[in-house]
Parts: structure tokens; sequence; C-alpha cells
């Protein structure tokens, strides 16, 4: 595990990916990808900048490749830990190895499952990012069924599941605590920040420092333990319900961080 002592990030580092020029990353997906045609709608990206890609026409129609695409350009504190692009896919194919349903890449013309590259910006600037193109999952969100018995016992297992599969995956891959409270340093650097600029009251200072302090002392109680990958947003949007082909409730998971 990464030194906490250590700053994840500089003070003036950009720690989001800038929104992409649409019609620039139409150029980039045919020479990458040979997509020639497709439609781009902007989704939620959080630190991430994501596309969906609609009505997608190939170079190649006989691949049998799927006209819906999700297009994903990773964040720039991500893309400072290269292996860690690589343990996602590793991560994503070890689920579907073991029958849960998660993303799964579509290879770029040269068959690379991540490629780094130059995307110009909307404010006309350049920046080298990782793009990777996901295949779309069946299912709807877990948010928009009732909450059955049933349905918390699926969910269950699929949380028992990820547990065992994960608890046999090699995570000595660098870990670093992109989003997390364990980036306790780089997070007091910004309360104190917003606060030197008047975006941040002492109390609302205090109760998150407070907090903070709190959520270390709980650690430290575990520091024993074994630790490992944990899915960080098990959550009603992250999870999809499918009925398959045989008629069987399928539960899936569409996003997870390391």
């Amino acid at each position: 595990m990464e030194n906490p002592k250590e700053f994840l990030y500089e003070i003036d580092e950009p720690t989001q990916c800038a929104l992409a020029d649409v019609g620039h990353l139409k150029n980039v997906v045919k020479e990458v990808y040979g997509i020639v045609e497709a439609e781009f709608a902007q989704l939620t990206g959080y630190e991430d900048c994501n596309f969906k890609l609609m009505n997608i026409q190939w170079e190649n129609a006989q691949n049998n490749l799927p006209n819906l695409a999700i297009l994903k350009i990773t964040n720039p504190i991500e893309w400072k830990r290269k292996g860690h692009m690589d343990a996602q896919i590793g991560l994503n194919a070890a689920l579907r190895n073991s029958g849960i349903p998660a993303p799964k890449e579509i290879p770029t013309k040269n068959g690379k499952l991540w490629i780094p590259e130059n995307l110009k910006t909307v404010s006309n600037d350049y920046v080298t990012l990782p793009i990777r193109l996901f295949q779309i999952l069946p299912g709807t969100m877990l948010e928009n069924f009732p909450f059955e018995p049933f349905l918390v016992e699926k969910v269950g297992e699929l949380l028992g599941k990820f547990h065992r599969i994960t608890s046999n995956f090699d995570v000595q891959t660098t870990h670093v605590p992109f989003i997390s409270p364990l980036n306790k340093n780089c997070i007091l650097r910004e309360m104190n920040l917003l606060l030197e600029k008047n975006f941040l009251s002492q109390d609302r200072f205090d109760m998150a420092k407070r907090a903070l302090e709190v959520f270390e002392e709980e650690l430290n109680l575990s520091k024993d333990k074994d630790f490992g990958i944990i899915h960080s947003d098990f959550n009603e949007t992250n999870i999809l319900i499918h009925l398959n082909e045989t008629g069987d409730l399928e539960v899936a998971i569409c996003s997870f961080r390391k």
C-alpha cells in the first residue's frame, strides 16, 4: 500500500478529466476502433469523461460488433498508475469467468484493450489520457425495482460471489486510494484551501476534519486484519437486473473501483 503520508497529487494538478471535444473524438474512434459513424451522448463520469455511442457503424460490418457502446476516458490521477488499468481489466475478466456479468472491453483495431490518446478538449487544449470502449450490459438498474425479499437475496448472493472471487484476486497491484477517506492528506489540504477561499465554513471544516479522524480511529482498530479488494460503489445504480434467455434472473455489476 502507498505511504499514506505522501500526497497522491499536487495542489495545482488536475484530478478530473476535461470534457473532450466530440468532433475530435469521432476522428479518434474512427482511427482507433474503426467506427465510421456514431451518435455521441455524454454520460455522468465523475472524475472520468464518459460517452454513450449509439447507432454505431463499423468499418468491418462482418465482425458482428455491437451498435451501442460506452467510451470511457480515464482521469489523469488514475492514469498516473498505469497498472491500475490492467488490474481493472483483469478483475472484469475474473468476474465474467466466474459467472458474474461485468463490462467487457471492445479491443482496438490493433487488439489493445486500452490505449493512450492525445485528445482535444472543449477548451481547445490537448491532453493525453487512456480511452476504453465497453460493450453495454443488458439490464435495468436495481433502483427501478421494489424492495422484495427475493431480490434482496439475489443481491446478497452477488455480494457473496464478489467477495469469494476477489479473495483470490491479486491485490498487490499498487493500491492507490483515489476517491477514498484513505487519501486523507489530499482531502485535508483541499479543505484548508476551501476554508481559506471562504468556500467552506469553519463549522463544516471542523465537522469534516472530525469525520476523517473518526474514520482513521476505526481503521486503526482493523489494521491487523487482511486487506483486499472491496466494491466501494455497491449500490442500486451500479447493479443491473436482467431476465436472461433461460428465464432466470441475472444480477450484474456495471461499475466498480479497485
